[in-house]
């Protein structure tokens, strides 16, 4: 095995201990919650893994409190204009009033350049994937120019026939035509990376050890060969899907 051959199974051996930390012992939204923190905790691993192998000058930023000042102000902020509290009749206490952002997961930048928005989720379904492509509509009409990137363990939005255990899909028809009418109709597209074989069974968590998966090495040479690409040139040869 060479020297690259030998740094990628470190790696996802490294990945594989990480994903099989013990979390069902959390229960509902605690546990959404630290598997969510686990996507982050793998793919920052993948990221920062290609930011060393390439010599990259970007950096991955996994809190907005730590982007530098210049890009935080330009992130889009949601917020009731005097023509729409005229038009529904509406009116705000100033306690009542709170200025929000459009959560994004983590960025990619350089210097003061924003490169790429990044949304971590342990699954997406049809209905998820809406609101994300959403989300990258608004990036973009506030003229943000980064890319976007949805960064999945496991697809809830795939196809599989009735009594198949294998899915056909990893994403489903009805999934890419919404993605298709974005990009026709507002010039908005995402990039989706799913690390993990099969569709997510919601009786079938993979936290518990019985259902656990191993990260399959061809797919985790896609994801490493997307972030290199970008990292290397700022915009990726993309192999998502």
């Amino acid at each position: 095995m060479n020297s690259d051959g030998l740094e990628l199974k470190e790696l996802k051996d490294e990945l594989d201990k990480t994903l099989s930390g013990n979390i069902i012992q959390s229960s509902g939204g605690k546990k959404r919650a630290v598997k969510a923190n686990l996507t982050k905790d793998v793919f920052s691993k993948i990221i920062n893994y290609c930011i060393k192998e390439t010599s990259s000058n970007y950096k991955l930023i996994n809190k907005k409190s730590e982007l530098p000042t210049e890009i935080k102000k330009r992130l889009p902020k949601l917020l009731v204009s005097e023509e729409y509290k005229k038009h529904k009749k509406v009116e705000f206490k100033q306690h009542q009033i709170k200025e929000k952002g459009v959560d994004y997961d983590a960025f990619i930048i350089e210097k003061d350049e924003l490169k790429m928005l990044i949304e971590y989720k342990s699954y997406t379904e049809k209905s998820m994937l809406r609101r994300v492509l959403f989300d990258a509509w608004i990036a973009k009409d506030y003229g943000l120019e980064a890319k976007y990137c949805l960064c999945m363990l496991e697809t809830s939005m795939g196809f599989k026939k009735r009594g198949e255990k294998k899915s056909e899909l990893d994403i489903s028809y009805q999934s890419h035509a919404f993605r298709d009418f974005m990009i026709k109709h507002h010039d908005v597209d995402i990039d989706i990376l799913i690390l993990l074989d099969d569709q997510r069974k919601s009786k079938e968590d993979i936290a518990e050890e019985k259902y656990r998966k191993k990260i399959p090495i061809e797919k985790l040479k896609l994801i490493i060969n997307y972030f290199k690409e970008f990292l290397k040139k700022g915009e990726t040869q993309t192999q998502a899907n």
